[in-house]
């Protein structure tokens, strides 16, 4: 992916496991990882008996500025 691109890359393949990265010297995350956190979701969800064809939504981490100035804060995923 390009600095300046903001779209996700294409998952890549290194010994045979496919990861998702946003391009040189940043982390990599398999993409098993995903599926896990998957199934923890689902055995949590279980557990409230939901009903039939349900929709679960998720939200994403917002971006936030420093005052009234472009910058912005850098994000970071709190667990």
């Amino acid at each position: 992916m390009a600095s300046n691109d903001k779209t996700p890359a294409a998952p890549r393949y290194a010994a045979g496991a496919a990861y998702f990265d946003m391009g040189e010297h940043t982390l990599r995350v398999p993409m098993t990882l995903h599926a896990e956190n998957r199934q923890r979701l689902l055995k949590r969800l279980v557990k409230h008996n939901p009903a039939p064809r349900s929709v679960v939504l998720l939200q994403g981490g917002e971006d936030t500025t420093r005052y009234s100035a472009d910058a912005d804060i850098i994000f970071r995923q709190r667990v």
